[in-house]
């Protein structure tokens, strides 16, 4: 797990800025793309960027919210739950993830984080996937897997989760949520999802 002194000054104030989730992915894009090289609080304080950004109601709450203690806040909760932030800055960070037209700023990983240097191939199916379509997802799951592919996938019904029971096994294995670890859905998906983290 990378300490808050491993993450250089611009991955920190990224980190920082993405943990405000009343704030829309375009204002932090904007944000982040006139950073000018302070922390999180001395950009705050200056607030050359986040007035030219956010409306002044906003920056004067964000103004409130924020002290001299929130930036070792936001690294120690993360620490405490074992979630490992990837920026956007990372080497870590899949290059292919960064040609979409909103690239996540920031990922937040539990697990094996060499996976995502892997060649990937993702899987996905329909939450009501008849047994057949569920059997040849799982076979073409092996055959990619065998081929030297991470399998990447969801979390969802039938497909989805019996891909994840087969990457457990193998461990060549990602699962993408778009709810975040404490909003599991479906929530009897927790165990299966804590079992990727152990070896996926």
């Amino acid at each position: 797990m990378l300490k808050m002194t491993e993450y250089n000054k611009k991955e920190r104030f990224l980190i920082v800025l993405d943990s405000f989730v009343n704030i829309e992915y375009k204002y932090k894009r904007e944000i982040f793309d006139q950073y000018k090289g302070k922390t999180f609080l001395e950009e705050l304080a200056t607030g050359d960027i986040f007035k030219k950004v956010l409306s002044e109601e906003k920056y004067l709450s964000l103004l409130k919210e924020v002290n001299k203690n929130y930036e070792e806040k936001v690294f120690s909760n993360l620490e405490k739950e074992k979630v490992l932030p990837i920026t956007i800055e990372s080497p870590l960070y899949p290059e292919e993830l960064k040609e979409v037209p909103c690239p996540p700023l920031v990922l937040y990983a539990k697990g094996n984080t060499d996976l995502l240097k892997n060649e990937k191939f993702s899987i996905i199916g329909s939450r009501k996937s008849s047994p057949f379509a569920v059997k040849k997802a799982v076979e073409f799951a092996e055959e990619i897997s065998a081929a030297g592919f991470t399998i990447v996938t969801g979390i969802a019904p039938t497909v989805e989760e019996n891909l994840l029971a087969f990457g457990i096994k193998s461990g060549n294995i990602i699962t993408v949520i778009a709810s975040g670890f404490n909003e599991v859905y479906p929530k009897n998906h927790q165990t299966l999802l804590n079992k990727v983290a152990e070896n996926g």
